[in-house]
């Protein structure tokens, strides 16, 4: 499998017991040139904005749990339904968020 894209993003933050932490989603995909599948992992968690915090990353209850999108697609539209299932992964645990988070 030829991997074919990869991004993290910074959903929001939220404060917890005085501590900044941030709302994190991935995504990395590979493409499979034989079956014409793309094959996207998703994932999300909470981090601290800073890292010497001494805060571990943690994924709460109420967010969604890792998935897998698969769909096919021509190579040179691959990574586009990649970005696709990213954004929509992203609007998910956007949602699934019980607490105000802010920019």
């Amino acid at each position: 499998m030829k991997k074919i894209f990869f991004d993290e993003t910074i959903i929001g933050f939220l404060s917890r017991d005085e501590s900044e932490l941030e709302v994190c989603a991935s995504a990395k995909a590979k493409f499979d040139e034989k079956t014409s599948r793309v094959l996207v992992e998703l994932d999300c968690g909470i981090c601290p904005t800073d890292p010497r915090s001494g805060v571990a990353a943690f994924h709460p209850a109420w967010l969604p749990k890792r998935r897998v999108a698969t769909g096919r697609a021509q190579i040179d539209n691959a990574s586009g339904l990649a970005k696709i299932f990213f954004h929509q992964w992203i609007s998910h645990v956007r949602q699934s968020v019980p607490m105000p988070i802010h920019n």
